[in-house]
């Protein structure tokens, strides 16, 4: 590879800039964050000069000055927003003018980061090298570098790479060719992708058509051999001469694996990147540090293996999207304004096939304006890239002119960069911003072994001054501030379209587990000695970069300022206290005005981002629940780290194979739960504010000290909290996201006749399709044959025509595990899902494949007999076939003709007619019982979930509960809210004429509000409901909370 040196810029120098800076007004936000500081500061006084008459005696507890207290912190969290919003900066970039240039664009090694082929399926990280093996990167392909780090050694994962290698061969030039803009196959040939299958304008000619029915097919071909690798025995993949390094392998103990898959011998510009795959080596003894351990390996191997000046790393499921963000981020990073002091260019985080609606709040848009302006954004784990001398330890060139980034070998210590001598000499050409190496590949893997050892990072300064930095599950937010600590600036790449699409939590219990464990490290960074105060006060990072950081690291912080102020309602009602001012009282208008200004201007944010005002709504109760139940959960599991009792456990969140929404999903957009317990929270607040709800509509509060009674505030404030926890789960189809059309192609059909083949014209099927894309696709004849099942939908035909009807065959597996593996029985399972007929086979030909289909364990581990097929369980399966499709939405129709179609012969005697009666009778009434297990919500067969590929899409975007105690403290609101609200008419006279009033009951009306995919689940099922031992564990709490309290005050 050739050297890039930063001395050859004299040239550039005076070039058009590379990038621009485009500062936006935002003269309103600044007034209205102005003025919402000042109403929270007037309430602060408010209560400072009438903390003394509301007070408290005895076991009273003195709600206003907690309330203060509360109140304070959310006015310095505020502080931190308005200081972090100040200014909001956007960068523009240039790459033609980049292309331009006389210096030849620099190496860039890429990196892709996997865990676990079972949460991480191999299919999702295919598609990634995929898209990143073909960026645009014009006469330079040569340059690029892949590397691939898979922690869990698996023979699965390699056995991928090595086929996706041979597909990269035909998909890389045909994207090159055609100027495919959607650079991963899986988004490519997904029917519901919005950009067309060639930006060149080609799409009509009959080569590029031809191209790309081949192109397809062979990534069909790819998928299928990955799903049936996955459903073999790993010794079936291990025959291989290639795969013996993988033999007799434990994923926690085995040496270090480095295999080159595809090298660019020729340094063809025009050929493919290298695809290199890693798997550092595990002890049990040795400490691997998660996923900044991978990282740091993967820049040593890389470093002895191409020595590239530039690294990018994604996770494994963000692929690439944008194919020209290459170019975008070396604009960013080969200015000349720039190039001496940006350490990274960070692309945000977006995701693909997002929920309507966000209803999960995962989607983060507006979180990421306004920290570019400071000294850039976070470093954020995925999509960034990365100078290779910054991630060594280097200095900016302005910080210090008299110290030399450029270390000459004698300077470079053994014991900072570890015991690879041919390691330091390449250490030695990155800090001099040179590339290369001068080996190739094949004669590196030796030092590559060495450097990805277990114990090569002992004694050296890896994981504390060189790459990413250890001590958090969180390592890129501690790696970007360490880096920015010594005076980098980091650069922030947003584009139209997106730089990279992943996939984020499509269910409760993933969304707030994945919160918890941001959180938690995050609250490991600041309690850290490299935190960024102190980083602010020896370092050299911003004033308002450490605001911006401390803003985000105290996030678990904020759950118990938060969680008391969410009782703080329910309180107020049990013990006819207040903590809010009366509606009589002036002073009402401050809080009053703070929320009201707060939400209409967050609610007008989402606006000006496009989204809608049910997408805000959802983020407002997102962020309630997940204060209430996975931060806190983090900040106890800090707590427990400081005190040495147990060490935080990295959680990989489970990544979901599924592409496309090739059927109705039941469980679309909806909270679901598990017994986890981090649900015990959120339930135990919606039961509180219940309870209080409960006691204030019974009237049985007792009487308040002195004149500080609740009011309609704290009961307003209940309820909504109440209502914020109970909407998400809501069932009723004016809540359903199943509702809505998930592609526009599907309005277009009113009625389609679907012909069987078999029957005469008119004998067939009649498929209602107003609500095309919920129901499901039945092809049925006159006998009750039925060629298909849940698996397709309308989606639209794409591309003239082609595939309009099958979705998850691209994504492999579905139709394998629906109808078996018989390959020849599939493709004639696609023709008549599309109506068409014939195989193009005479019937000789079909032959083998017949043996293959009647054989008697062909349906074993399918859905035939279930979802396919006649249903079997019955004797009369023609009535149970005919009840199950008409169950799925079909209809069927009844034809009379003259002459009749068909002639039987019938029973002609009695005996032989009652016999035949005999069998309906008992077989149709069991064939009723589907229908009745349906209404009744039982069952009656045994329920098969092991061959069922579904299964991982049933709870996509629903929140599920589980046993997990981070459902405890949500759960335990309900039971103190809903009662607190429900005791306002049985209130006991309050004290000295004091009680509370209207702003208690509104407060604990929101918070219900905010929990109410809690109270959803407590009177839901299986994964919907709450489960007992959580509800259990919340009562409990709720049940302390509101007796301890009621009973003082009688």
């Amino acid at each position: 590879m050739g050297d890039f040196n930063s001395s050859s810029m004299e040239d550039d120098d005076m070039a058009a800039p590379l990038f621009e800076r485009q500062l936006r007004k935002n003269y309103v936000q600044r007034a209205v964050d102005i003025t919402i500081l000042l109403l929270m500061v007037s309430l602060l006084s408010y209560r400072l000069v009438s903390i003394r008459s509301h007070g408290g005696d005895g076991w009273e507890v003195k709600t206003w000055q907690v309330a203060m207290g509360c109140e304070a912190w959310f006015t310095f969290v505020w502080v931190l927003v308005v200081s972090t919003k100040w200014n909001l900066l956007r960068y523009l970039t240039f790459p033609q003018r980049l292309l331009q240039r006389k210096r030849e664009l620099p190496a860039m090694d890429m990196f892709v980061t996997t865990a676990d082929p079972e949460l991480e399926p191999p299919v999702i990280m295919v598609n990634t090298v995929l898209s990143l093996m073909a960026v645009d990167y014009p006469g330079m392909a040569h340059k690029l570098a892949v590397y691939v780090s898979d922690d869990a050694c698996s023979p699965l994962t390699f056995f991928a790479l090595s086929e996706a290698a041979k597909f990269a061969q035909l998909w890389v030039p045909f994207c090159r060719k055609h100027n495919i803009q959607v650079r991963a196959p899986f988004r490519y040939f997904s029917p519901t992708a919005e950009q067309p299958p060639s930006a060149g304008g080609g799409s009509n000619s009959p080569e590029f058509q031809q191209e790309w029915k081949h192109i397809k097919n062979e990534y069909e071909s790819l998928n299928w051999k990955i799903e049936d690798a996955r459903k073999k025995p790993v010794s079936s993949i291990l025959s291989a001469g290639e795969f013996a390094a993988f033999a007799n392998m434990d994923r926690g103990n085995h040496p270090p694996i480095v295999k080159i898959i595809w090298e660019n011998k020729e340094t063809a510009p025009d050929g493919l990147p290298h695809l290199i795959y890693i798997s550092r080596e595990k002890r049990p003894k040795h400490h691997h540090h998660y996923k900044a351990g991978a990282m740091n390996a993967l820049i040593r191997v890389s470093g002895v293996m191409t020595n590239a000046p530039f690294m990018l790393n994604v996770d494994c499921d963000m692929y690439t999207h944008n194919p020209q963000i290459v170019l975008h981020a070396l604009c960013l990073l080969l200015d000349p304004r720039s190039q001496n002091d940006t350490g990274y260019v960070q692309c945000p985080q977006q995701f693909y096939d997002g929920l309507k609606d966000d209803p999960f709040g995962n989607q983060l848009v507006v979180l990421q304006e306004g920290i570019v302006s400071i000294q850039g954004p976070f470093y954020g784990g995925t999509g960034c890239f990365h100078r290779r001398r910054v991630i060594y330890g280097a200095l900016p060139k302005n910080v210090d002119s008299k110290k030399k980034n450029a270390r000459s070998m004698d300077e470079i210590s053994l014991s900072e960069f570890g015991s690879s001598e041919q390691f330091l000499k390449l250490v030695t050409r990155a800090l001099k911003d040179e590339s290369g190496t001068e080996k190739d590949l094949p004669s590196s893997l030796e030092a590559a072994l060495h450097v990805a050892s277990s114990g090569y990072e002992y004694g050296t300064s890896w994981g504390k001054k060189i790459g990413l930095t250890y001590g958090s599950t969180t390592e890129d937010i501690f790696t970007g501030m360490k880096i920015q600590s010594k005076g980098w600036r980091s650069a922030y790449c947003s584009l139209d379209p997106p730089a990279f699409l992943g996939c984020a939590p499509t269910g409760g219990p993933a969304s707030l587990n994945q919160m918890k464990r941001w959180s938690t490290g995050l609250l490991e960074i600041l309690v850290s000695k490299s935190n960024p105060i102190r980083a602010t006060l020896l370092g050299r990072l911003q004033f308002r970069q450490c605001l911006t950081y401390i803003w985000v690291l105290i996030w678990n912080i904020r759950s118990i300022p938060e969680l008391i102020y969410a009782l703080l309602p329910a309180y107020c009602i049990i013990t006819n206290s207040h903590f809010l001012p009366k509606v009589h009282d002036p002073a009402i208008i401050i809080p009053a005005s703070a929320f009201a200004i707060y939400n209409i201007y967050t609610l007008s944010e989402y606006f000006r981002c496009g989204l809608s005002a049910r997408a805000w709504w959802n983020y407002q109760q997102t962020a309630r629940i997940k204060s209430a139940c996975a931060w806190l959960f983090g900040v106890l599991t800090v707590l427990l780290k400081v005190l040495g009792i147990s060490d935080t456990v990295f959680e990989i969140t489970k990544k979901e194979q599924s592409t496309s929404n090739d059927q109705p999903d039941a469980d679309l957009g909806r909270f679901t739960f598990d017994e986890s317990p981090i649900f015990v929270p959120g339930t135990t607040l919606l039961l509180v504010q219940l309870a209080a709800l409960a006691m204030l509509m019974l009237g049985i509060q007792p009487a308040p000290g002195g004149a500080n009674g609740s009011g309609l505030a704290e009961v307003a404030c209940s309820l909504l909290v109440s209502l914020e926890v109970i909407f998400r789960g809501s069932r009723p189809v004016s809540w359903n996201l199943n509702s809505y059309i998930h592609s526009k192609t599907e309005v277009q059909i009113a009625i389609r006749f679907y012909p069987d083949g078999i029957s005469q014209p008119g004998n067939h099927m009649l498929r209602p399709a107003l609500n095309a894309g919920l129901g499901d696709l039945q092809f049925v004849d006159d006998g009750g044959r039925s060629l298909g099942t849940d698996l397709c939908q309308f989606k639209g035909p794409p591309y003239g025509e082609e595939d309009a009807f099958i979705v998850r065959d691209t994504t492999g597996g579905a139709l394998l595990t629906e109808f078996g593996n018989s390959k020849q029985l599939i493709k004639s399972v696609a023709h008549a899902f599309k109506g068409e007929s014939g195989m193009g086979k005479d019937i000789s030909s079909s032959l083998e494949a017949v043996h293959q289909v009647v054989s008697c364990s062909y349906q074993y581990g399918t859905t035939w007999g279930e979802k396919v097929g006649l249903i079997y369980g019955s004797t009369t399966e023609d009535v149970v076939a005919g009840l199950t499709m008409h169950s799925r939405g079909g209809d069927r129709h009844s034809v009379h003709r003259t002459p009749l179609g068909f002639l039987g012969c019938v029973p002609t005697g009695g005996p032989a007619s009652l016999a035949q009666l005999k069998r309906s009778v008992p077989e149709l009434v069991y064939a009723l019982l589907p229908a009745y297990c349906i209404i009744t919500n039982s069952h009656f067969l045994p329920k098969d979930q092991s061959t069922s590929r579904d299964e991982p899409y049933n709870d996509l975007g629903r929140f599920t509960f589980d046993e997990s105690p981070i459902f405890v403290q949500g759960t335990t609101f309900l039971p103190v809210q809903l009662p607190a609200l429900a005791w306002l008419g049985l209130q006991p006279p309050p004290r000295n004429g004091g009680g509370s009033g209207f702003a208690e009951a509104f407060c604990a009306l929101w918070v219900v509000l905010y929990f109410w995919p809690f109270l959803r689940g407590l009177l839901g099922k299986g994964k919907d409901g709450i489960p007992p031992k959580i509800i259990y564990k919340s009562a409990a709490l709720a049940s302390i909370f509101v007796v301890c309290r009621f009973t003082s005050r009688m």
